[in-house]
């Protein structure tokens, strides 16, 4: 197994995307300025990040705050549709760059439902193709809602965010990604306290010496998937961002697939 992992990846349009980042939108009115700017502080530097979010003002100045160059910084822009639009695609693009002062989103994620939404996907390539956002992206589409999206799709998307995490391999979703060069991006479930705590995890992280964090965003930097960590805790940031100097052995990764787990996503 190889144990030199990059710390980025490369979309299929050459856009780079750190390995590691965080989704942003956990953070409620207390304590969103600082979860973000302590994230960026610690050395964060992918962030997912709703188009529309109740806590707009406080992450953009946690982002401003931070002193970080917005090139130095991957922000994924996630639009939640609930109905099929190419002009709400825009707008909500168009919504997140306002409020986060950008000139552009580094990817645009449409995020749906389980429902065909073809003028959607129209609108995010056409944010594409005017350079509102350097790459664009899925999330919750199973393979068969993909090979549709293909077909009436102009641009392919650059990747793909599906859950996997130990206990949950994914294969399906993972495959799909693999034959169309989608780059998988993954995470753990909202409350992966189940996982996180899990008897098996604890025992891979003694064997380790690493943090129940670490050994899940490794799992998934060994199935060569772009990590997304969903936390506001400072310290499990900073112990996911520190998972490139080990590595999990084959016959553990086999076994990692198929711990028994109660917080499992369909």
């Amino acid at each position: 197994m190889n144990s030199e992992l990059k710390e980025s990846a490369e979309l299929h349009n050459s856009v780079t995307i750190p390995s590691i980042g965080l989704y942003a939108d956990l953070c409620n009115e207390s304590n969103a300025y600082d979860t973000i700017l302590s994230a960026l502080q610690i050395g964060i530097r992918h962030l997912h990040l709703n188009c529309y979010n109740p806590f707009e003002k406080e992450i953009a100045r946690a982002i401003q705050d931070s002193g970080i160059s917005r090139n130095d910084l991957f922000i994924s822009a996630v639009y939640n549709a609930d109905h099929d639009s190419a002009e709400d695609a825009v707008h909500a693009l168009g919504h997140f760059l306002k409020y986060t002062g950008a000139d552009y989103a580094d990817c645009f994620i449409l995020n749906t439902n389980h429902i065909s939404f073809s003028d959607s996907w129209k609108g995010v390539e056409k944010c594409y193709k005017d350079g509102l956002t350097h790459s664009v992206g899925i999330s919750g589409y199973s393979s068969q809602e993909i090979e549709h999206l293909l077909e009436i799709a102009e641009i392919v998307p650059m990747l793909n965010h599906i859950a996997m995490y130990p206990g949950f391999e994914n294969t399906e979703e993972g495959k799909s990604c693999k034959e169309h060069a989608f780059a998988a991006e993954a995470y753990l479930p909202i409350d992966s306290s189940e996982v996180l705590s899990s008897r098996e995890i604890a025992i891979f992280a003694e064997k380790y010496k690493k943090t129940p964090i670490q050994i899940c965003t490794r799992y998934l930097l060994q199935k060569q998937c772009i990590a997304i960590i969903q936390s506001v805790n400072q310290d499990t940031i900073k112990n996911a961002l520190n998972s490139f100097d080990f590595s999990i052995e084959n016959e553990d990764m086999k076994y990692l697939n198929v711990i028994h787990v109660k917080s499992q996503i369909s």
